[in-house]
């Protein structure tokens, strides 16, 4: 009597682990809880980043079959260099290697506490920052995008000269920007702020004593799915 062996609809059939397969609906499903978790983003928040309901990650983290879109949409979000890696065939992943990529996640970036954008946390940030990372959490539609660069603008204008300011005058730069961020809630996004302290150093000057500079974080996101947490890089580099 022949005797044949069946593999689970959604795992990849036995035989060299080394041949390339499309990543399994349970093999995603895995992926995207460690990476979401290595954020440190619950699945509303993720939800927000890539553009899906939170019931489609709801779905995909349990397991069940996610389109090419949805997919890509997940890729997205976690800023893969390759929107459709989670589409192509890959050679298998052990856990193993997933919780080394986690681990290297975790060396390679920080966690910085995030606050709501207010006009007076924008001119604080301003007076306190002596460097800036901008940056949208997802893809703002146009008129979104040119008011979140016209903040940036008017920001990084008054960050340059905010000594010259009174405190008077100060009050009506408060202002600008609670307009600014107000026009932002109309189109239905908001911007979380967080700081952080690094040492500079110029490549190539290794025995420069590094100078102590204070980053400001201003960071976009659709409204109802601000983070109170930001990840990002432990390492930062600054063009001149």
């Amino acid at each position: 009597m022949n005797a044949t062996s069946e593999s689970r609809p959604d795992e990849p059939a036995a035989g060299n682990a080394d041949e390339p397969h499309v990543i399994t609906p349970s093999q995603l499903a895995l992926l995207v809880v460690l990476m979401r978790q290595a954020r440190k983003w619950s699945q509303e928040q993720l939800a927000g980043v890539s553009g899906l309901t939170s019931r489609t990650i709801q779905r995909v983290e349990r397991g069940e079959p996610s389109n090419v879109d949805t997919r890509r949409a997940l890729a997205r979000a976690f800023e893969a260099e390759d929107i459709d890696c989670f589409n192509k065939p890959y050679k298998q992943v052990t856990v193993a290697e997933m919780q080394a990529e986690q681990d290297k996640l975790e060396r390679e970036n920080i966690t910085l506490a995030a606050q709501p954008a207010t006009g007076k946390r924008l001119v604080e940030l301003a007076e306190s920052a002596s460097a800036d990372l901008f940056h949208a959490a997802v893809d703002l539609p146009q008129e979104a995008a040119e008011a979140f660069a016209a903040l940036i603008d008017y920001w990084r204008e008054y960050r340059e000269v905010s000594e010259l300011y009174s405190e008077v005058d100060k009050l009506d730069v408060r202002n600008e920007f609670q307009s600014r961020l107000d026009e932002l809630r109309r189109m239905k996004f908001s911007l979380r702020l967080a700081e952080r302290v690094v040492n500079l150093k110029v490549a190539g000057h290794s025995d420069t004593k590094p100078t102590r500079c204070r980053v400001g974080y201003v960071v976009a996101f659709p409204l109802g799915k601000e983070p109170d947490e930001i990840r990002a890089p432990r390492v930062v580099e600054f063009k001149f």
